[in-house]
């Protein structure tokens, strides 16, 4: 995730690919082997989630647009996800560069369960003991049917902005975490959010 409020303040610019995970604070970042997130953005295997447009001044916003631009074009192929509230900038502020606007709702019982059963079967496949995560699930799909969730209010909408360019691929999670956590992170992930969401795809 490259989050723009934190880019645009950095004095040498908008970071080149090189320099994403130094530009985030990611605490590894030097250990990237040379030149891993060119061949990564070259060979289309890239995803992608620039953060916040709504959160720069608007004198930064028409440079972040060239810098996107200037990335599409020298690695298509990868999957973009551009964040911003709706009254921040147009819905067709991307949509020269294939970026197209979409409206999702918040998630329903039956779309929270779904993405239990799906998070808990991904969790198996790379766990030490699968089984303890059979507890987990049906603890969790008990508690979406019988305990009541709180709405998003109506008058907060967000903005979120895609361009898929290649087909999804599979995605294995992370080993199981301790007890707590998986509940804890899965609890979070499975309530639907604040406010609502826009998703763009291309065209």
């Amino acid at each position: 995730m490259l989050p723009l409020r934190t880019l645009v303040r950095r004095p040498d610019g908008l970071p080149a690919p090189g320099a994403f995970l130094a530009a985030v604070r990611v605490p590894f970042h030097d250990t990237q082997p040379d030149g891993w997130a060119d061949r990564v953005l070259r060979d289309g295997r890239g995803l992608l989630l620039v953060d916040g447009v709504d959160e720069i001044p608007e004198r930064e916003r028409e440079r972040t647009r060239r810098w996107l631009r200037d990335l599409l074009d020298v690695y298509p192929g990868n999957r973009w996800l551009v964040t911003s509230r709706p009254s921040a900038v147009r819905a067709d502020w991307l949509a020269a560069d294939g970026f197209t606007e979409l409206a999702l709702s918040p998630m329903s019982d039956d779309d929270v369960a779904a993405f239990v059963t799906r998070w808990h079967t991904a969790a198996r496949a790379g766990a030490r003991d699968p089984e303890v995560l059979d507890g987990y699930e049906r603890s969790l799909l008990d508690a979406v049917r019988t305990k009541p969730r709180p709405r998003p209010p109506r008058h907060q909408p967000a903005d979120v902005r895609s361009d898929l360019r290649s087909p999804p691929r599979p995605a294995r999670l992370p080993p199981a975490r301790p007890q707590g956590a998986v509940r804890r992170r899965a609890v979070d992930a499975a309530r639907p959010p604040g406010r609502g969401t826009r998703h763009d795809h291309p065209r």
